[in-house]
């Protein structure tokens, strides 16, 4: 069932991306081995006597009390691998931008995971930011947002030691939004940066800008983004880089190796990351051209570039169960019937994209306007409500060839 979770003085819902399971007896912290009852502990102790060894309560206090220590062990283990998070207090900048501080709390608090392997997966401490007021650059939490453990793991590795994250993946995986999910459950302020074939470099260092003082014309330098995001604790997406020139991405590889930025075109001013910076990037391909046939105009990517790049995702689409999730929560009106063969057409619709037989993708955006236009629908007594919503979210948008495939897979899964 949904749950909630305190996050300073931030409250969300979300729905469990994970079935509990059942956990072992523990005292404290530490799992235990149970003592018997009285009358199998006579018997086995009189075994354990006929082989001189010690009675059954003295053995398992003994393999308790080394549970325990190996377990102390184990976690001074994993705090010692994880970098201690250690950051000023972040002064306001305007009046718009609040001061701020950083605390620490558990991932798997932060997130709402709460299964055993989820909990042990994310048993360390995340940066989470307190402002003074909300901060306008944070992303808005989506109580329906579901984690996937092992993604949500190498974003936060990437984040706390400060790496180059590089997310790949077809279109309408949620490669951005896993990003934006996590920093806003984090309080992390978020610049989004579109590349396009457009993109220059002044758009991203600067550019000198002629302005009017006391009556004379001056120029004067103004950052680009890149520079603007650089100099705040911002966790900073080059969304689709791959689109990017390849020349234009050479400006960012002093910022890709974790240094700061020269600005030549500024008397060769250095801009120095802030502590909090982070950067991470998001691309339909690998960064070597379009594999697929199907995202014209990704461009090979120079390789120095793409090894700036220390940490790799790759993201799938969801998983049928976490998409049945996703549908009910969107639209909990419809039955459990009709819940199942909505699931069932996006996924024949996502093994139709995936193997090119169509070139119409289907996100996750679009199955819940889907779901929701169903449940709309139905309350409003439209005949066919199905059909209806299909058509107004996924086949009016079709190619005619795209089409013809989508209405064949309509009617084997809703006729």
């Amino acid at each position: 069932p949904p749950h909630r979770t305190n996050l300073g003085d931030y409250y969300f819902e979300r729905v469990n991306a994970d079935a509990e399971e059942p956990e072992a007896e523990v005292i404290g912290e530490y799992p235990v081995i149970a003592m018997p009852d009285a009358d199998k502990a006579k018997l086995i102790d009189m075994t354990l006597a006929n082989a001189d060894l010690p009675a059954i309560a003295t053995l398992i206090e003994q393999i308790n009390t080394e549970t325990r220590r190996a377990i102390d062990w184990e976690t001074k283990a994993k705090r010692a691998a994880v970098p201690s998070i250690s950051v000023k207090d972040e002064e306001a900048v305007s009046d718009d931008i609040p001061s701020g501080r950083v605390t620490t709390k558990k991932a798997y608090e932060v997130f709402g995971l709460k299964s055993p392997a989820a909990r042990k997966l994310l048993d360390f401490d995340v940066p989470v930011w307190v402002w003074e007021f909300a901060h306008p650059h944070v992303p808005e939490v989506d109580p329906n947002y579901i984690f996937r453990p092992f993604e949500l793991f190498r974003v936060l590795y990437a984040i706390i030691t400060n790496q180059r994250c590089y997310l790949h993946g077809h279109t309408g995986t949620g490669k951005t939004t896993l990003v934006e999910q996590v920093a806003a459950l984090l309080m992390w302020p978020v610049v989004r940066m579109n590349f396009d074939s457009e993109i220059t470099r002044m758009d991203l260092i600067g550019r000198d800008v002629l302005t009017s003082e006391g009556g004379a014309t001056v120029s004067n330098f103004v950052d680009g983004i890149l520079p603007q995001a650089m100099s705040g604790p911002y966790i900073t997406i080059c969304d689709e880089i791959d689109f990017v020139r390849p020349d234009v991405a050479y400006v960012m590889q002093r910022v890709f190796e974790g240094n700061g930025l020269m600005l030549t075109e500024d008397g060769g001013r250095i801009v120095k990351p802030h502590k909090m910076f982070r950067m991470f990037a998001t691309g339909n391909t690998v960064g070597q051209g379009d594999e697929h046939g199907m995202y014209q105009g990704a461009r090979p990517q120079s390789m120095a570039m793409l090894d700036r790049f220390t940490v790799w995702i790759k993201v799938d689409y969801m998983s049928t169960g976490d998409r049945k999730k996703l549908l009910k929560s969107t639209a909990p009106s419809l039955d459990s019937n009709e819940i199942d063969k909505i699931n069932q057409y996006v996924g024949e619709h996502l093994e139709a994209f995936t193997t090119a037989k169509v070139l119409q993708p289907i996100s996750p955006r679009t199955y819940m306007a889907f779901a929701s236009a169903v449940a709309m629908f139905k309350t409003m007594s439209v005949p066919e409500p199905i059909e209806q919503a299909l058509s107004a979210t996924i086949l009016d948008r079709a190619s005619v060839q795209d089409r013809a495939v989508l209405n064949g897979l309509s009617n084997r899964v809703f006729k």
